[in-house]
Order: C-alpha cells, then sequence, then structure tokens
C-alpha cells in the first residue's frame, strides 16, 4: 500500500494560480453554478456573430430566483443585436 505524501509549503505556494487583478474578467466553467453565488457580479455573454452583452446577475435573480443556473438562464437568452440565441461564451466580470 502506498502512501501520498503530504507537501510542503515551499511546493504549494508555487503550484497555485495567480490572483486576477481587480475588476478583470475571470473565465471559469459557470454552467453549473447557481445565480446566488454571483449576486453583485455582471454576465458576459458572446454571441456566434461576435456581439458581446453584460447583464447584472442582479436582474437574472429577480426573473429566474436565486436558485437558477447559468446553464438554464443562459439557454433562453437571445442577442440584441442578430435576435439568434446562438450564445457562444458566458463568463463572469
Amino acid at each position: 500500500m502506498a502512501f501520498l505524501r503530504r507537501r510542503s509549503a515551499t511546493e504549494r505556494k508555487r503550484t497555485r494560480a495567480p490572483a486576477p487583478e481587480r475588476g478583470s474578467t475571470v473565465v471559469l466553467d459557470i454552467s453549473g453554478r447557481r445565480l446566488e453565488t454571483a449576486r453583485r457580479e455582471a454576465l458576459i455573454l458572446t454571441c456566434a456573430c461576435g456581439h458581446e452583452g453584460q447583464i447584472p446577475v442582479a436582474r437574472l435573480i429577480e426573473k429566474h430566483g436565486a436558485g437558477a443556473r447559468f446553464a438554464d438562464v443562459g439557454e433562453g437568452l437571445r442577442c440584441g443585436a442578430c435576435g439568434r440565441g446562438r450564445i457562444t461564451d458566458m463568463r463572469l466580470g
């Protein structure tokens, strides 16, 4: 039976990802997250036509409820430029 050795503090610091700068966009897989986890942020959406728009998450919570997931909300959204629902990217900013 093999055992796992604990990494030292120096090793943990070396592998830690740098923190994003304040005000920068963080790209994460948010599809499974609930809206309530990002109440004070904006959802940035990109359409296949190239248009990019922002929706405050607080507004989405008012309409869909805090327990709704980003993936479920994103399915019903349409582009303000072309009118289609071809969202290619969703991220928080």
